[in-house]
């Protein structure tokens, strides 16, 4: 097998690929179901990407974590549940930029209201054995950043909705 010491490759220009597998997949590792606290309450809010995502990676540990392993990359290829999160943070401050006297709330729910249900064929998100999606995979459905921008409704909760729910589960000032 030969070896080089010094691997390149390089990114070439895009173009269209036809028949593809639909855009919008729920990943097999990500979080499903009811909110275990308060089962009547839709978990998870929101998708967005995290599998085979292009991101900014430490140089600090190599990419399998193996001793062996002495690559240090700029970039890496990760899928992840947490590959989520930076989507939705930095959408969150676009949001608050743009609104900033929206509330963390009011952000929320701008992205919550946008959000699609639908892949790119378009039909129901699929699972990631191509079955329909419900909506306890994607919860209010995948992130459209475009949209949350403009969204038709905001809805603001403030401290008071958060105490009659925690009342409502039993809780007290104890």
């Amino acid at each position: 097998m030969y070896v080089h010491r010094k691997p390149m490759a390089h990114i070439t220009s895009s173009r269209t690929v036809l028949d593809t597998k639909p855009a919008h997949v729920m990943a097999a590792f990500s979080s499903k179901g009811s909110s275990s606290v308060a089962p009547r309450i839709l978990k998870p809010d929101i998708t967005a990407p995290c599998v085979s995502v292009i991101a900014a990676y430490t140089g600090a540990v190599s990419p399998t974590n193996e001793q062996f392993d002495a690559r240090c990359l700029m970039f890496n290829v990760v899928s992840g549940a947490y590959m989520s999160c930076p989507h939705i943070s930095g959408i969150s401050g676009l949001l608050k930029t743009r609104y900033p006297s929206w509330s963390p709330a009011a952000i929320h729910y701008a992205i919550m209201t946008t959000a699609t249900t639908m892949d790119d064929i378009p039909r129901i998100i699929q699972n990631s054995i191509y079955m329909k999606a419900t909506s306890f995979s994607f919860g209010a459905g995948h992130v459209q950043p475009n949209l949350a921008v403009n969204p038709s409704l905001v809805y603001d909760s403030g401290r008071k909705y958060y105490l009659n729910f925690l009342c409502s589960l039993g809780y007290n000032e104890s």
